[in-house]
Order: structure tokens, then sequence, then C-alpha cells
């Protein structure tokens, strides 16, 4: 932060935290594995009820297509329940050198950058993760150019970034390799099958 200091309010609005959670979710690889089942689940149903034959594979997509919904009104419910009295509260921010300080009618905290898990700067939003699911949400709205910048910097020399080890990722692309390996399996099924 160069050595300079600089303070902001922030007020944040329901929609801020609806859509953080689905700026936060698009972000995730496995929601866009949702996204293919959801929209094969969709085409089979589509193919199932124009033919008037029903297949094996109807009952399946049904559920898929039902558990999708589900999640994406989740997502709309959860941001608004979870804009309870502390969400609603105007938080003061003092970012500096070394740390973050937040007050709030009921709440003071102060974060050293190095003690924050991750951090995400997204055109919208500054996401601040001090826990694996505590963060601070500021609305770039809040913030001047020249703090965006300051802060999205600091972050990314600050913030720890979390180390895998060999062998996660080696699981973990293992496991992308397999899925991929599945659905294509599967979408060639699917297309076959008729």
């Amino acid at each position: 932060m160069e050595n300079q200091s600089f303070t902001i309010t922030v007020k944040l609005t329901p929609q801020d935290l609806m859509q953080m959670n689905i700026s936060y979710l698009t972000r995730q690889w496995n929601i866009w594995l949702f996204a293919v089942l959801f929209i094969f689940a969709t085409l089979r149903i589509g193919v199932d009820i124009s033919s008037l034959e029903f297949s094996g594979y109807t009952p399946m997509a049904i559920i898929v297509f039902v558990t999708m919904i589900a999640m994406i009104y989740g997502v709309f419910i959860g941001s608004k329940k979870s804009f309870d009295k502390f969400a609603q509260e105007e938080r003061t921010y003092t970012f500096s050198e070394d740390d973050v300080y937040m007050e709030s009618e009921s709440t003071t905290q102060r974060v050293r950058w190095s003690d924050m898990v991750r951090g995400l700067c997204l055109p919208k939003y500054i996401m601040m993760f001090h826990s694996h699911n505590a963060i601070h949400l500021i609305p770039a709205r809040s913030l001047t150019p020249e703090q965006y910048e300051s802060i999205k910097i600091t972050i990314k020399n600050k913030v720890k970034k979390p180390k895998q080890s060999g062998a996660k990722r080696f699981l973990k692309w293992t496991a992308i390799y397999l899925i991929i390996f599945l659905v294509a399996v599967g979408v060639t099924q699917f297309f076959l099958a008729e």
C-alpha cells in the first residue's frame, strides 16, 4: 500500500450478497459440471415429452433437473436470509500496510494481511477471506479506482497463497479427467440410445 492508509465506509444491499454468491459460485469448476448435467437433463426430458415415450433415463433426468432448480433457488433464498442485522450494518474499513481494521455498530475486527486465507478481486467486489467460511465483502462502488488497485496489489503481495502438495494436485487432476471422461461417455450413450 506504499505506506499509506485509507478509510472507507461500506453499506451492503441484498443484491450485493446475491451477486457475490453468484460470482463466487461461477468461479468454482464443479458448478460447471452441474450446469452441463442440468442441460442434458433438460434435453432428455424435452425429448421424452415430445416423443411421448419415457425411457429409463427420464427419472434420473427429472432428479437432476429438480436438484438444479433447488440449488438455484437456494442461492437466491440464501442471499436474502443471510442479509441479517449484521449484514445491514454500515461498516468502516481502514486499510493499512499491515492489516485491515473493520468497525461496525456491533463489532470490531483487525485482520493482518498475512493471516488472510484468500483474497479475490473481481470487477464489482473485493472478497477478503479471513477463514474458509468467513469473508469481508467490499463492493467496488465503495472504492476509488486508486484504492481498488492498492487493495488488489496488497492482496497479491501479502495474502499467503495456499500451497498444494504434489499428491493433492495429482488427485485433483485425476478426478477432473475422470469426471470429463465419465461425462463424455454419458453424452455419447445419451445420443446413441435413440
